[in-house]
């Protein structure tokens, strides 16, 4: 028993280390996810999150646009090339013949169609980023939020092995007292202690299941409307 509750422990703390994400813009509008280490006048070092390379990175400053930090500060070095709304009054209607080839943004199940290219959730949360719109980035920051949430969903997995150890534990301990001609106060208590335990681990492995759903579902409901407002916009 201490075994499990020791791997959720250390399941919640790896959660919790994961929510510390800055992310790095790029001129060329890459987005690179990490951990800052160190930022100074020409470059800065980072490290990788959610991944077992612990190598540093160094990306020089004249290579990057902005700095998103894990707290919401952002700091922005350099920015070529700026999206600007679209004047519906000077604006000449035209279609495009090609997909995906205005700014439009399209939605393919959590894969966004942008200028031709598909990008991952990330990377079109990057881009609106990008654009300086404080509508925008508050809803990019609420869908990252509920993203990081989401993974206290692993919590559930620990919990879940808790669930199962302690079951089988209670049916071997009833076992044995229903073999036993005499009453044992000790395996009764055992009994009493590992059913306690089955129901904590269910309720939490449930409500850690649940969490992480209703996260995901909010993460990708608060980047469409972002990409709602973004297409209504540019």
């Amino acid at each position: 028993m201490r075994v499990i509750f020791c791997v959720v422990v250390f399941s919640v703390l790896l959660t919790l280390k994961s929510f510390s994400q800055d992310t790095i813009l790029l001129v060329n509008n890459d987005s690179l996810f990490g951990t800052i280490i160190d930022n100074n006048a020409d470059e800065i070092q980072y490290q990788k999150t959610n991944s077992d390379d612990r190598s540093v990175y160094i990306q020089k400053k004249s290579n990057i646009k902005a700095l998103i930090f894990a707290n919401g500060r952002k700091e922005v070095y350099e920015v070529k090339e700026k999206l600007k709304p679209r004047n519906p009054e000077n604006q000449e209607k035209t279609k495009d013949t090609v997909k995906g080839s205005s700014y439009k943004i399209e939605d393919y199940h959590n894969r966004y169609l942008y200028k031709g290219k598909f990008n991952t959730e990330q990377e079109i949360q990057a881009l609106m980023i990008q654009t300086n719109d404080k509508g925008l980035y508050k809803l990019v920051q609420k869908s990252q939020r509920a993203k990081m949430i989401s993974r206290f969903g692993f919590v559930a997995v620990p919990l879940a092995i808790g669930v199962v150890y302690s079951k089988m534990m209670y049916a071997k301990t009833a076992s044995e007292i229903n073999a036993s001609a005499q009453t044992d106060d000790f395996k009764q208590s055992q009994l009493n202690r590992y059913a306690t335990f089955s129901n904590l681990y269910t309720i939490g492995a449930i409500g850690f299941s649940t969490l992480a759903i209703v996260a995901i579902i909010n993460s990708h409901s608060n980047t469409r409307k972002a990409v709602k407002v973004f297409n209504q916009l540019y």
